[in-house]
């Protein structure tokens, strides 16, 4: 049913805004987070030019979450490094957001970096890239300049660029809030640089502003390194904020965040709230925190039903058994994850546990195993200092689905 919508007594799709929510007009449905908003402005008001690097799992909202606290300072910047996958790539995306930012308060200065950076980097490379590098004017793709085919940019010549944008936009007296997003989708042999990149560029800011960094921290990498004060992340961040789920208790009504979405979707005087509290719940249970998931989820939930003319609300076995079907990422794969679940259930442990170790039989296959179960937020280990063992449990998430596993098991013995 493609106008599913019509179904809940709704004029239109209420789930059709872009996520994340960077748009004005999106903002407006930005729920939650007074807390955390209050906490991180005390962070980025300071006098003193600062870093702050921003953690948090994938979809929890990091982006959003940005964009609602500094959207509206004339001096924010936010260079999306999705379409980098090498430090070269990142320099250049970030030059053209700097670009972008000063053309909207001094379109002449910025035109003159552009046409330098152009330049410049034809003499570097013996090649004329300005059909290359934002075709059509500013704003282009950059996906295409690092062909293999094509001898890369000298990076020095783009952090003048970058310098000098900063600077002009400063002199304007703007305050820069420099915002280096989707950095997780780098390659993984360069993903190792991005404390040296994000360090390059924290030098590159004129005083007084400030440098945010977002990355999803699957690993706790930067969360580890930033408890040691010599490292290079803990040097280069002045402060580390992890930015927790909304479906912690007491931190969210799910219901009520939901139902701010679907009002969007201009209800008629007979709408009636179309999933139940209890189906919320394990909407909220399954997505681990992911709302991009969660929506995912609720528009499949909302079709589904839809098309199979269920009475309203929703009710919760009908959104398990369908959510468990349709999606890859809420079941338990096989028997290896099955068995490593069973024993974190009953015993938590960190895979220098030998009984843990012979349920797969080898350290390293239990260790892959508990990557994909961490990755899809089926289990969790807790955060502790580099060089503590980090003991892993199962999520509420991964108990819902071992005993949705357990029952299915038992129906067919019996």
């Amino acid at each position: 049913m493609k106008q599913w919508w019509k179904y809940y007594k709704l004029r239109e799709e209420p789930l059709l805004s872009p996520d994340p929510l960077v748009d004005p007009e999106d903002l407006k449905l930005f729920f939650g987070r007074e807390d955390d908003i209050e906490f991180v402005k005390t962070l980025t008001q300071g006098q003193s030019g600062s870093a702050l690097l921003i953690t948090g799992s994938p979809g929890v909202g990091k982006t959003s979450f940005v964009h609602k606290l500094l959207a509206k300072e004339k001096g924010f910047i936010r260079a999306n490094l999705s379409s980098a996958s090498t430090i070269h790539d990142a320099d250049v995306e970030i030059a053209q957001s700097c670009l972008l930012a000063l053309k909207r308060i001094n379109k002449t200065e910025a035109t003159r970096l552009r046409r330098r950076l152009l330049s410049r980097t034809s003499e570097t490379t013996g090649r004329n890239i300005q059909g290359i590098l934002a075709p059509g004017g500013f704003g282009g793709s950059t996906t295409s300049i690092y062909q293999k085919t094509m001898a890369p940019i000298r990076n020095i010549e783009v952090r003048d660029v970058i310098r000098e944008s900063l600077d002009a936009l400063s002199s304007k007296k703007c305050r820069i809030h420099l915002f280096l997003d989707e950095s997780d989708f780098f390659d993984e042999e360069n993903a190792a640089e991005l404390t040296h990149l994000c360090r390059r560029i924290k030098e590159l800011l004129p005083l007084g502003s400030i440098m945010i960094f977002a990355n999803r921290d699957l690993k706790n990498q930067l969360s580890d390194e930033y408890h040691d004060p010599q490292t290079l992340v803990r040097s280069t961040f002045r402060h580390h904020y992890r930015l927790d789920t909304l479906w912690e208790p007491g931190k969210a009504d799910v219901p009520k965040l939901l139902g701010k979405r679907m009002q969007r979707g201009n209800p008629l005087a007979a709408y009636n709230f179309p999933i139940s509290q209890d189906a919320c719940c394990v909407l909220d249970v399954l997505s681990g925190g992911n709302f991009k998931l969660f929506l995912q989820y609720v528009e499949t939930s909302l079709m589904h039903g839809a098309i199979h003319q269920e009475k309203i609300p929703l009710k919760e076995a009908f959104v398990r058994n369908l959510i468990t079907t349709q999606f890859d990422e809420a079941k338990i794969r096989g028997e290896d994850e099955s068995a490593v679940l069973l024993h974190l259930r009953s015993t938590p442990s960190h895979v220098s546990d030998r009984s843990f170790q012979k349920i797969l039989g080898s350290r390293t296959k239990l260790q892959d195993v508990l990557g994909q179960l961490e990755q899809r937020g089926l289990v969790r280990r807790n955060t502790r200092r580099s060089g503590v063992k980090q003991i892993y449990s199962v999520t509420e998430k991964g108990e819902m689905l071992l005993d949705d596993s357990n029952s299915e098991t038992a129906t067919k013995d019996k």
